[in-house]
């Protein structure tokens, strides 16, 4: 819209002038639609990231497209003075193009983007992946791709109805080692009167799932232990696919402070990867991969030590299975024990 708004704005400054648009003008139009692409662009993201144009860092990236159309305009406007007809004509069309792509993104593209960011807060369909998907619409398109797949291929969502609470029976959802929050969108969508605190350590992970979650929770940065002394008790604690990253003692530790933070009653459900025997699937090696490529080190471990120290901490074990669809993930229910609730 920018960039219609500068064409049509420069070619009518160009006939009030009484000046043609020339080869040489025309030649260099690209450049003028190439700035104000850019300048649209970083209007978009900016609104995609933080979503509020309050936010401080938003301020910053529009300076930064201030300072930017400003040098290109210093630049152009030295050639708008100069004698040789040529460059005369040059830089006064692309003045006159940056200028408009300049005042058609900070003058149109806010209350549009304000509105488009602000209409259609709740999803009208009745399948749960698409009111899923649909929290994550406004975000990037990294986020965005990684839910889509995600739900479409990773089997968990399949997999988890048959270990959780009816959709009646949880008020308050934790999640350890949220991601990108697509589980806890799920849960959410799932739970419709839930609310949720979710925890993971990548603060870009959960900058996407705060705005995934919406006000319906809050999303902290920090290791998996350290959950939130003021988290409300939770009747249903999720830690999913991320035992592996955590040695045996950190993880009992992890099971000690989810027996604390959970309410009477509460179900702890978890889905973990182990070491298979023989042939192994593609998707494990790729993770294999991703843990090298950081740094860090796998720690696998057998059901039954898994259950054996989650009754260590207070849980008692309900349910243990495999996934349908992949023989490498495990599934485990557990509840806490009465004399620790």
């Amino acid at each position: 819209l920018p960039v219609g708004f500068a064409y049509v704005c420069t070619l009518g400054t160009l006939r009030l002038m009484g000046r043609s648009l020339d080869i040489p003008s025309l030649m260099l139009s690209i450049v003028i639609l190439g700035m104000g692409i850019d300048y649209s662009l970083f209007f978009v993201r900016a609104h995609q990231r933080y979503q509020d144009p309050g936010h401080p860092s938003f301020g910053l990236v529009r300076m930064a497209v201030f300072m930017a159309a400003a040098s290109t305009l210093i630049g152009f406007g030295v050639l708008a003075g100069a004698r040789h007809s040529l460059l005369h004509s040059i830089g006064i069309t692309c003045l006159l193009g940056i200028g408009y792509s300049l005042l058609g993104a900070f003058l149109l593209l806010p209350p549009i983007l304000n509105s488009y960011f602000s209409t259609a807060k709740t999803c009208p369909s009745k399948d749960l992946a698409t009111r899923t998907l649909f929290r994550f619409r406004l975000l990037e398109p990294y986020p965005r791709m990684f839910a889509r797949f995600k739900l479409k291929f990773d089997p968990l969502f399949t997999d988890l109805p048959a270990y959780i609470p009816k959709p009646d029976a949880v008020t308050h959802i934790l999640d350890i080692g949220c991601g990108y929050g697509v589980p806890a969108a799920w849960c959410l969508e799932y739970f419709p009167t839930a609310t949720l605190t979710a925890l993971d350590p990548d603060p870009e992970r959960t900058r996407v799932a705060s705005l995934a979650v919406g006000n319906r929770g809050t999303v902290f940065t920090g290791w998996a232990t350290d959950i939130p002394q003021e988290t409300q008790p939770a009747d249903l604690i999720l830690l999913l696919d991320m035992l592996h990253y955590i040695d045996d003692k950190g993880l009992q530790s992890l099971f000690t402070s989810c027996a604390r933070a959970a309410a009477p009653g509460a179900s702890l459900v978890i889905r973990y990867t182990v070491k298979p025997e023989g042939r192994r699937s593609l998707l494990w090696y790729l993770e294999q991969a991703r843990i090298r490529l950081q740094k860090m080190s796998a720690h696998y471990r057998s059901p039954r030590k898994i259950e054996t120290m989650l009754e260590e901490s207070g849980f008692t074990l309900a349910e243990h299975g495999v996934s349908h669809q992949n023989r490498e993930l495990f599934w485990l229910k557990a509840t806490v024990s009465q004399e620790q609730s």
